[in-house]
């Protein structure tokens, strides 16, 4: 039971950490996941011991991690910046295990020297969420994002390799160089093939269970999970390395994921994306918490030792930070020159060195490092503990605590900020092609669904989105207009007009009240409130029920149906009416923008021909419930097609927001015409 509560309350943690997240945008939200861990740990005190098994320490957190940062992955800018992220992911790597191994033997002679290179390794890493945290208002360049991507991409698994080589010779105490390169270029290559032959394997069984007739989003979307996994348990008994193979299999996967154009293919995709968003925010997350509840522990183990001074422990932090950052800077400043060459320039200039600066400052260790760290076994030996361990996990821990720090408060004190003016005009842009395709989508689908019974009806709908498509090309350039405030007023004059013509008898009392309670409802939608009838409205409703008489009520609810329908939907055209030629004045008034007051009147011109009395017989009522049903499918697939273009990252949050609002109007005007 104990186990249970403490998963719930790291779940708990890193759900109150994505809110904190919004309010606090300056601070990565590691960090924020990282004091949350602290004050876990602080509620469970001794309640709860934290103990962790290597291997399934690597199969539950890092396997499904590196998969999904794969499957992710931009192979063009990739290959495009292959040299240099090679360079960082392995050479990098080697000299930081080295350099950092050789650094904390001689500050700490207690650690030996192979358990050393196996936190020297462990540092190599950084860490992609880390890096995708780094505060929003500063600007590393487009160039120096993708090598920053392919490196935690890549440097994952070399630093997982090497740390597995340092343990094993802790462990057992014997080291060969010769053993050990041979088994390094069996576990690299036995891990590319793995990788490479499942991947492979996995995008022909999917294969076949598509072309058997299998669309089933919620099969693909769990064999897509249970892969990692798959990979990682397949490549061990053939003593190939399973993070190199898990790596090398989401490369792979992302291949065929990334084929289809089908909408199915896309919605897959889509609903895959989410759920690995989701899934690696979780493992990220946990993982940043279970290091704030092995800090006080670490602290209080090492702070409690005799052998230790507490000032040493703080030094030893800060000086192995430094030579990692140093190592780190060296190496860039290096790669800086060879690419200064390349390009042809002739002078090694201050800005080369301020990117070496940014990159180095820019490449935090995170879940990845820490991950590794768990797994150093208690034991070494049935009869001997792994030497200094704790110390072990807390300067490792101390020095990611560092370089998250040093990534969220001190690079945004150099680095070049942001242009948000250019940003905005950017997203507007986007924008703007984005609700452009998504008009266009539904018209494509509308024309792929027409028949000869709905033609005309279809021709009505697509001429319609065709406006809007115009409409959206030409506004592109403005930035969207917010006519809420203009929409809810707007509202008021409607339920103001009804409430007069039923003081002056003018409306029925039902009909007026029926009708205020669908402005109630279209008020509500856009709110984003639930659709619910306004209580006032019921009692007004009520008291003129008693004043009217039951005989009235009577007579007034047995009355026709498609009579009293068509006397709401005559009512409604006249108070489009009002409402039109009151925003035709607004539009010289000047209280709101012209071109919010152009964007409600053009809905309510557009609405108004549609709820006006037809009075021609069947015909012109079965050619309505036509445009109707026309409609309701161009809604359905509007709804789509947005949510695809947001989830897809095409879309900003206030572009699907406004075009939300607008079919929400749609639907609630449709509905109330029915």
């Amino acid at each position: 039971m104990a186990t249970l509560e403490l998963i719930l309350l790291l779940l708990a943690a890193v759900l109150v950490s994505a809110v904190i997240a919004q309010f606090v945008p300056k601070i990565a939200a590691p960090l924020i996941q990282i004091v949350l861990g602290i004050g876990v740990e602080l509620f469970t005190a001794d309640t709860v011991t934290i103990n962790f098994s290597a291997d399934l320490f690597l199969v539950l957190f890092i396997a499904p991690l590196l998969y999904d940062e794969a499957r992710r992955a931009d192979k063009a800018a990739l290959m495009r910046n292959i040299r240099p992220v090679l360079g960082l992911a392995i050479g990098l790597v080697l000299i930081t295990m080295f350099s950092i191994g050789g650094a904390v033997h001689w500050l700490v002679p207690a650690i030996p020297f192979t358990a050393a290179l196996a936190l020297g390794a462990a540092l190599g890493p950084t860490d992609a969420v880390a890096v995708s945290s780094l505060p929003k208002d500063i600007e590393i360049g487009e160039r120096r994002k993708q090598i920053l991507q392919g490196e935690y991409l890549l440097n994952d698994a070399s630093g997982i390799v090497g740390f597995q080589f340092a343990l094993a010779a802790t462990i057992t105490g014997a080291f060969s160089v010769t053993d050990a390169s041979v088994k390094f270029l069996v576990v690299f290559f036995g891990g590319l093939a793995v990788g490479a032959i499942v991947g492979f394997a996995a995008n022909a069984i999917e294969r076949y269970i598509r072309n058997i007739g299998l669309e089933n989003t919620t099969f693909h979307v769990l064999f897509d999970i249970f892969l990692p996994f798959i990979i990682y348990l397949v490549a061990e008994p053939f003593g190939a390395s399973g993070i190199i193979a898990v790596v090398v299999g989401g490369l792979v996967r992302s291949l065929a994921n990334k084929g289809g154009v089908e909408p199915v293919t896309s919605r897959l995709n889509i609903v895959s994306d989410s759920v690995w968003q989701t899934i690696s925010f979780a493992l990220n997350g946990v993982v940043f918490v279970l290091l704030g509840t092995q800090l006080p522990r670490a602290m209080q183990y090492t702070v409690t030792n005799p052998l230790v001074g507490k000032a040493d422990l703080l030094l030893w932090v800060v000086v192995i930070t430094l030579i990692l950052l140093a190592t780190r800077f060296v190496w860039l400043a290096g790669e800086e020159w060879i690419h200064h060459r390349n390009e042809g320039w002739r002078f090694f200039s201050r800005e080369n060195l301020m990117s070496a600066l940014i990159m180095t400052i820019a490449g935090p260790k995170g879940a990845v490092t820490l991950s590794i760290i768990f797994t150093i076994p208690v034991l070494a030996s049935e009869s001997a503990f792994f030497p200094e361990r704790s110390l072990i996990i807390f300067l490792a821990s101390g020095v990611i605590l560092l370089t998250l720090l040093l990534s969220n408060f001190v690079l945004p004190l150099f680095a070049p900020k942001r242009d948000l003016a250019e940003e905005e005009r950017l997203v507007r842009e986007r924008d703007t092609q984005a609700s452009v395709e998504v008009l266009r989508s539904v018209v494509r689908g509308l024309l792929a669904r027409q028949t000869e019974e709905n033609a005309a009806a279809t021709a009505t709908v697509v001429e319609e989105y065709n406006r809007r498509i115009a409409a959206e090309a030409e506004a592109g350039e403005m930035v969207a207009p917010n006519s809420l405030e203009l929409r809810l007023e707007v509202f008021d004059w409607e339920r103001a007009y009804i409430s007069a013509k039923i003081r002056s008898r003018e409306v029925a009392p039902l009909t007026g009240y029926r009708y205020i309670n669908q402005v109630d409802r279209r008020e509500n939608a856009l709110l984003h409130q639930s659709q619910h009838v306004n209580p006032a409205n019921l009692w007004r409703e009520f008291k003129e029920l008693v004043k009217s008489g039951w005989r009235r009520v009577k007579q007034q609810v047995s009355a026709d149906a498609g009579r009293q329908a068509e006397e709401l939907m005559a009512l409604r055209a006249k108070v489009y009416g009002l409402c039109i030629r009151r925003l035709q004045q607004e539009m010289r008034g000047g209280r709101y923008p012209a071109e919010a007051v152009s964007e409600v009147l053009l809905d309510y011109q557009r609405a108004v021909e549609r709820f006006r009395p037809s009075g021609q017989g069947t015909a012109r009522a079965q050619e309505a419930a036509r445009l109707a049903e026309v409609e309701q499918t161009a809604i359905a697939l509007e709804v789509d097609a947005i949510s695809d273009a947001y989830d897809s990252g095409k879309l900003s949050r206030a572009g699907a927001k406004r075009l939300r609002e607008k079919v929400t109007l749609m639907q609630v005007d449709l509905a109330a015409g029915e």
